[in-house]
């Protein structure tokens, strides 16, 4: 009797472990190699031309004249935010909005990929006409443009806040509702049709980039641009 007793528990226990080694551990889509994909392409480059790649919370939403809005709550850095400007005329949805609570941002002065890590969901904004030695593989929603810039901002060390975040440390309240104007912050640096006038203060006609610190808030910002447009940096946006 005592020895099937310890029988049944050895049965017991053995069916046990056989139950939790069969669990599915949960999909990740995150692009495992993503530190050397960087390091390839930011080799030889000078600092304003690198690449990067950062993880965070994602808030995407359009603007009311057809831009792209990717704001970054950074986990890499002190919760810093990042905004990305995607200036496109093929954005089909006016009031286009995407949450993404765990992304992998990659950037490559040209392209911008938004992967979701939880799901399939990928988003790829290239800049068209522009031959950039695409470094990650394009899945999911692709979309042309012809600017795309960078923005981020030094950190109030005290209290942690960044541009674009409201009195409750809340981003996406802050950053405004699809389909609205862009937030003060991310004016500063454009692309703009070849053959339209506009003050700059950096970049101007035949120019592809631009960049410079604007603003009462230090915001940072640089901007490439594709064939037919220049880059524009104006400090008084």
């Amino acid at each position: 009797m005592k020895n099937l007793k310890f029988s049944l528990l050895g049965i017991f226990f053995l069916g046990v472990f056989i139950m939790s080694c069969s669990k599915e551990e949960p999909t990740s889509f995150e692009i495992k190699n993503a530190k050397e994909i960087i390091s390839q392409f930011n080799a030889g480059k000078l600092e304003s031309q690198k690449g990067e790649v950062i993880y965070g919370e994602v808030y995407m939403r359009s603007t009311d004249d057809h831009q792209l809005l990717i704001f970054v709550q950074n986990v890499d850095f002190n919760q810093e935010t990042l905004v990305y400007k995607f200036q496109t005329k093929k954005l089909q949805d006016p009031l286009f909005k995407e949450i993404i609570n765990k992304a992998q941002i990659f950037y490559f002065c040209n392209q911008l990929i938004v992967n979701d890590i939880d799901s399939s969901r990928r988003f790829s904004l290239r800049l068209s006409g522009v031959d950039d030695n695409l470094k990650v593989e394009e899945e999911g929603s692709i979309i042309g443009g012809f600017g795309l810039a960078r923005m981020t901002t030094d950190l109030n060390i005290e209290d942690n806040s960044a541009v674009l975040r409201d009195d409750n440390n809340n981003l996406q309240s802050a950053a405004g509702e699809p389909g609205t104007s862009q937030p003060p912050g991310t004016l500063g640096c454009i692309c703009v049709s070849n053959g339209t006038d506009a003050p700059c203060d950096s970049g101007g006609p035949n120019a592809t980039s631009c960049g410079g610190a604007y603003g009462p808030n230090g915001v940072h910002c640089e901007v490439n641009c594709s064939p037919g447009s220049f880059a524009c940096c104006d400090a008084s946006l």
